[in-house]
This record gives structure tokens, C-alpha cells and sequence, in this order.
């Protein structure tokens, strides 16, 4: 009986999907019409201007003023099942009634 069931859901399934079969017309080619469009532009040449860079030094400064500084990793203790070696931990947080 459910296998009956099942068949005859994807028969109407397949038949919704299928078309009505009658061929869409292609619509027939229109000749061009001459409009009044103003001239297009031409492209004109315009001489590149180039700066020259400014001569690198020859040795790279060590330090950075803008370097940021190293911080020590901080260990945070766990505790209950997250603490499980095998603990799964998902990165997904709930914000009121949705999952973000």
C-alpha cells in the first residue's frame, strides 16, 4: 500500500513538472530602424602620465612604528562535558529565536 502511495505521489509530481507541450512561437525578426541618434564619440589618444616612484631604500627598516605587540595566549579551564578530549564545540549561537 505505501509503495503505491509513493508511486502515484511521483506521478503527479512528474506531471506538474511537465509542460502543456503546445510549442512556444518565436517571435518574427523585425527589420532595423533608422533612428535619429546623435554621432557616437571617437576615442582620442591621450598621453600617459607617469611619476616616477620614489627611490626605495636599500635596506628594509626592522621595526615597525605600527607593528602591533604580542599578546600570551590565555588558557581558559573547562569544565563538564566540554572539557571531553572528543568534545565537539560548534561555532553557531543562538540571538533570541534564531540560530546565527
Amino acid at each position: 500500500m505505501r509503495k503505491k502511495q509513493i508511486f502515484i505521489l511521483l506521478v503527479v509530481l512528474l506531471l506538474a513538472c511537465q509542460g502543456d507541450g503546445s510549442p512556444v512561437p518565436m517571435p518574427a525578426a523585425v527589420p532595423p530602424t533608422i533612428t535619429s541618434l546623435p554621432p557616437t564619440a571617437t576615442n582620442t589618444a591621450v598621453a600617459p602620465t607617469v611619476t616616477p616612484l620614489p627611490p626605495t631604500p636599500a635596506t628594509a627598516p626592522t621595526s615597525h612604528p605600527l607593528t602591533p605587540t604580542e599578546i600570551p595566549v590565555t588558557e581558559i579551564p573547562l569544565a563538564g562535558p566540554i572539557a571531553n578530549r572528543n568534545a565537539e564545540i560548534s561555532g553557531l549561537a543562538w540571538y533570541g529565536d534564531t540560530l546565527i
